[in-house]
């Protein structure tokens, strides 16, 4: 099937369960082997307690250090209580994830590629924090996550280093993560899409991944297509 035609079926999904089988049933008509992790949203403040969720986590290559590529297949849940398709945020990443993941099966790498769908992302980043906490051990050098996925041209880069500006666009400032930031520009600059350097919002999101890794000193490029 065409990605049009998995997106449509992921979207299709009534819950949170049919939208993880939905995405196994991606990964199995590719032959992708996965693994899933269990998420317990636990709170003693919250009673009955919230559903547990679940993570699916692809291992491809082999090598010194990891590169996370991630992805939240969850979708948001409306006010009155049904859940809303989740077609730009976040279908079309994950749909896109799972061809990454085919593809990389067919390539030789030097590193080992850890591809990440997160659960419980609308519930505050909760399968991203159980992926941080399961795996802080891990070798990660750098995280590249896609939510809302759409249209458009636009890459936002989060920097790992400080920086007092809020965002900036050219000339772009790439804190500690320079080399990193000029590779982005000029690839950005073959595919004719803009850059904008994003220095709080993004790093929250990837916080919870980035503090994976020796020292926390993740790099991390969070890259959105958005409409407009």
């Amino acid at each position: 099937p065409g990605a049009m035609d998995d997106l449509r079926k992921l979207c299709a999904s009534e819950t949170h369960a049919g939208r993880l089988a939905a995405l196994k049933t991606m990964l199995f008509a590719r032959n992708v082997p996965y693994v899933v992790e269990k998420v317990r949203p636990r709170t003693a403040f919250v009673i009955p307690q919230p559903p547990d969720g679940r993570n699916v986590l692809v291992t491809v290559g082999k090598g010194p250090r990891d590169i996370v590529i991630s992805a939240h297949y969850d979708a948001v849940t409306l006010g009155d209580g049904s859940l809303s398709r989740g077609a730009v945020d976040n279908g079309a990443a994950v749909v896109t994830l799972v061809r990454v993941a085919q593809t990389l099966r067919t390539m030789k790498l030097n590193s080992r590629v850890r591809i990440l769908f997160t659960d419980k992302e609308e519930a505050g980043g909760l399968g991203a924090r159980r992926f941080a906490s399961a795996h802080q051990k891990e070798p990660i050098m750098a995280a590249i996550v896609l939510d809302v996925v759409s249209s458009g041209s636009a890459v936002y880069f989060c920097p790992s280093g400080p920086s007092p500006e809020p965002a900036v666009r050219q000339p772009l400032k790439w804190g500690s993560d320079e080399r990193l930031g000029k590779m982005v520009e000029d690839v950005c600059g073959e595919q004719r899409k803009d850059v904008l350097v994003l220095l709080d919002g993004p790093r929250e999101l990837l916080g919870r991944i980035g503090g994976v890794g020796s020292g926390g000193g993740l790099r991390a490029v969070v890259s959105l297509e958005i409409r407009g």
